[in-house]
């Protein structure tokens, strides 16, 4: 048992490493399998777990993926796995089932008091557009102060970004869905985005989808294409818009992995 409380913390910092690239090398990738496995049958068998399903997204297969998840995460259940799941299901482009997942994730929101939990899952809430969810959940930490004075300030500064851009919730997670098989489209691969903003302009944020790719030329295309999906949507769904950007940048790893 001694030695899997080691072993876990271990095997998630190169899993962490592993989903830092788009094809992590072989040795990387078996080791982490035959970590997991060994985690199984110890108090530490969720690890192995999500390992094994982490790895399964790296690699595309959707049914084990879904397999070694089903024996861990729920989103009705507020555990930390659920964030992974929700990370794997972007990163093989559900982006569908990603959005809902998510959407279970913030309705269950009430059956938990732990920070650990409720600070990311607001900051990934308006990753997805989910902004008075995500408000929700912030009034709810600043209630119980359990938020930290720069936490708050980071929190809230996107939040109040968001709610000033003038877009609903319902037309923020639609334009990020959007935006999101916009890209994959083109076949860039998301494996984190996250968000920037101006501090010269009250009314100003920008998400930040950062793709697997290097090429210049091509995430300068694709910046092309979202400045149009945005502008077509401006149009024809909500003016307000306007005041909401878009753009994909090259992954570096000092940005981490996000969902």
């Amino acid at each position: 048992m001694a030695v899997a409380a080691t072993l876990a913390p271990s095997a998630l910092q190169r899993l962490y490493r592993a989903l830092e690239k788009p094809e992590p090398s072989y040795l990387l990738v078996s080791g982490l399998e035959r970590d997991a496995k060994s985690l199984l049958a110890t108090p530490h068998g969720s690890v192995g777990y999500m390992i094994l399903g982490m790895l399964d997204a790296i690699s595309n297969r959707k049914t084990e993926f879904d397999e070694h998840f089903d024996l861990i995460s729920v989103a009705g259940r507020p555990v930390m796995e659920n964030f992974f799941r929700l990370n794997g299901l972007n990163r093989m482009g559900f982006f569908n089932e990603a959005t809902e997942y998510l959407r279970q994730m913030l309705n269950s929101v009430q059956s938990t008091d732990n920070p650990a939990y409720l600070k990311p899952l607001a900051h990934m809430g308006m990753l997805y557009g989910f902004v008075d969810d995500a408000g929700l959940i912030i009034g709810r930490l600043k209630r119980m102060e359990l938020l930290e004075p720069d936490q708050q300030d980071e929190l809230e500064r996107i939040y109040l970004l968001l709610k000033q851009t003038g877009v609903s919730q319902a037309v923020m997670a639609d334009t990020v869905l959007a935006a999101k098989k916009l890209l994959a489209g083109e076949g860039l691969q998301i494996p984190t985005y996250s968000f920037g903003y101006s501090v010269e302009h009250d009314i100003f944020i920008e998400l930040k989808m950062v793709c697997f790719e290097n090429n210049t030329e091509r995430l300068a295309e694709a910046d092309e294409s979202l400045s149009r999906m945005l502008v077509d949507m401006e149009e024809s769904v909500d003016e307000n818009l306007i005041n909401f950007s878009i753009s994909c940048r090259p992954y570096n790893p000092g940005y981490g992995i996000g969902s």
